[in-house]
């Protein structure tokens, strides 16, 4: 049985082997094809080994343009945050000045007001005799009298009277003392004295 399998074995080797003319190329080409690795294998290393390195770069790339953009988002709050902190700095030094402004226009009211009204409702007429408007109104209301009847009794219309209460005019130094004389009487006495003024 040994000797058999050995003579079909060589048998079929010599029947395999190419001439001698023809050995160099025949080994050539097994080596060639032995040795040199196909496109779908040099395309599948050349992925293995590149995209990696693609992704990495992309995502480093993004990362950098994020920070960037939040980097200039930040500096943009910085400035409008420190542009609206002047603003308001501003805002509390004219709220300052203006509080000052009308402290001491109230106290320079307050200080006037006073004056303005002893200057406005008494006046110094003849024999040192003063007149206050508001007061000449208080005591023709105290007498119940009318413009008109208290107007009779010193000698004076009754448009006079409102004028000298309202502070557009001023009564004269005899007007004065007739005013002046009514203070100290009564109700009954003014009745009599319009009564015989008829």
């Amino acid at each position: 049985m040994g000797e058999p399998i050995r003579e079909f074995e060589s048998h079929r080797f010599r029947q395999s082997k190419p001439p001698a003319h023809q050995g160099a190329t025949w080994e050539g080409a097994i080596n060639v094809r032995t040795t040199r690795p196909s496109a779908a294998s040099q395309q599948g290393d050349h992925h293995s080994t590149h995209m990696p390195n693609i992704a990495a770069v992309l995502k480093d790339e993004i990362a950098r343009v994020a920070r960037k953009t939040v980097r200039n988002d930040i500096d943009a709050l910085k400035k409008a945050l420190s542009g609206q902190r002047a603003q308001i700095t501003q805002l509390k030094r004219l709220v300052q000045a203006q509080q000052r402004s009308l402290a001491a226009s109230a106290k320079a009211s307050a200080r006037s007001r006073p004056e303005a009204a002893a200057a406005e409702e008494a006046g110094t007429g003849a024999e040192g005799l003063r007149f206050s408007a508001t007061r000449l109104a208080a005591q023709r209301k105290r007498l119940g009298l009318s413009a008109q009847d208290f107007g009779r009794l010193v000698g004076a219309t009754g448009q006079s009277i409102y004028a000298w209460e309202a502070g557009k005019t001023r009564p004269s130094a005899a007007k004065l003392k007739a005013i002046a004389s009514l203070r100290q009487i009564g109700k009954r006495e003014l009745t009599a004295r319009l009564a015989a003024l008829g």
